[in-house]
């Protein structure tokens, strides 16, 4: 079975938001051994909105559409659904209901512009919402179906989550997908690839290799279809074993884990304690290790400062003569890297600082790495128009981390 998602909406078609509904609902219909083929935007126009639901559903066996199913005057999609399909709309009484608790839940009054709501297309099923007062819609036509949801991404997962994945399950019950995602950094997509080029051409295509280079580094989406999930199950648990051989330290998670994830993991089982000196990324990287479940595990504290010479540092003293010009970076890394373990009675500390001594057109960051046992000193360069360079430069300090502690 294959797929087209048609997104609906001005505001997605000028790019005034990005369209985060196709990217969740591709990534769902993929898990469910559905091949999404297409991905159509298209505005809030009657006309092109038929154009868009015939073009299709000739083309695809399932079609999801999101979008103008609001109580305003340019939610028009329900509109667009009746004239392609040549009926009505009709007041549904369960629909209404749901609409009627929702604005109960929330004290307010139903007005006429939210009955409306409980108006659906002839011809649809409609497919209750339980966070919103749009439902989702259903309909069977010449083999083909169409779902329609909600833009709200919030309602869209919900509806999709509940009413939709039950249906696509029943509908493609014969087709398994295995997929895994290994994700790799610290390595060029062309250089990985080369790694590896002997590997996927083994395993292609019972194991299709697909490559998507990101800021955090070169993910490697597997995936495995087939009648038979145990076969699937193991070409796909082969191919994982084959790539860890050979790619080792360069893969530090899969799937949806991310570094700091991984690095938090690595604290906790070691029960070590991090302390932080940030002088480039505003707190950044403290942010993102305290946004980790149970980061009170390992985070002792993080030293925020903008003046990579004169950090105002927790501990009694002045500390201004470590910072005089004449001292390497590197010195100034691990100087403020054992202040700040010993400041903060940590296990391990990091410190991050720009460099002072690149290129005009080259930014670099320094890294400083201390616990009781080694220093380690590392130097990030990359072009100063990055947009990037920020997300990239708090990734090269997880991955940093993740070595320093996979080595203890």
């Amino acid at each position: 079975m294959n797929a087209e998602i048609i997104s609906i909406g001005d505001e997605v078609l000028i790019g005034q938001i990005v369209n985060t509904n196709a990217a969740y609902l591709g990534q769902q219909l993929t898990a469910l051994g559905i091949s999404v083929d297409w991905v159509t935007v298209v505005g809030d126009d009657l006309s092109r909105i038929q154009d868009a639901l015939q073009i299709a559903l000739k083309r695809a066996k399932v079609v999801v559409v999101t979008g103008g199913l609001g109580p305003t005057h340019d939610d028009i999609t329900k509109i667009a659904i009746c004239d392609y399909f040549q009926t009505k709309l009709i007041f549904n009484e369960d629909v209404f209901e749901n609409v009627r608790q929702f604005f109960i839940r929330m004290g307010r009054q139903v007005d006429e512009r939210n009955r409306e709501q409980a108006l659906i297309p002839e011809n649809s099923k409609p497919l209750r919402n339980p966070v919103g007062t749009a439902p989702g819609l259903f309909i069977e036509h010449e083999s083909k179906y169409l779902f329609v949801l909600p833009g709200v991404p919030l309602e869209m997962k919900a509806l999709f989550e509940t009413a939709i994945q039950p249906i696509i399950k029943e509908l493609n019950k014969d087709q398994f997908i295995e997929l895994l995602t290994i994700k790799t950094t610290g390595i060029f997509e062309s250089q990985l690839f080369a790694n590896v080029k002997d590997i996927v051409d083994k395993i292609e295509p019972t194991v299709k290799v697909a490559f998507l280079p990101t800021y955090t580094g070169v993910n490697m989406r597997l995936t495995a279809k087939g009648k038979d999930k145990e076969r699937c199950l193991k070409d796909i648990a082969d191919a994982k074993i084959e790539f860890e051989n050979r790619l080792g330290q360069y893969i530090y998670a899969y799937n949806d884990e991310k570094m700091e994830e991984v690095v938090a993991r690595l604290l906790i089982h070691q029960h070590k304690k991090i302390a932080i000196g940030d002088g480039f990324s505003g707190g950044l990287l403290s942010q993102i290790l305290t946004e980790v479940v149970d980061s009170h595990l390992f985070l002792q504290g993080c030293l925020i400062f903008s003046d990579p010479r004169r950090p105002k540092f927790p501990a009694e003293g002045d500390p201004s003569l470590i910072w005089e010009s004449t001292m390497p970076m590197s010195e100034r890394c691990l100087t403020l890297a054992r202040k700040i373990k010993h400041d903060f009675q940590a296990d391990i500390a990091i410190a991050l600082l720009p460099d002072l001594n690149v290129k005009p057109d080259i930014s670099g960051y320094c890294y400083g790495i201390v616990d009781d046992q080694a220093e380690k000193y590392e130097v990030f360069e990359f072009r100063k128009e990055r947009t990037d360079k920020m997300s990239r430069a708090v990734q090269f300090a997880l991955d940093l981390l993740r070595k320093k502690l996979n080595k203890n």
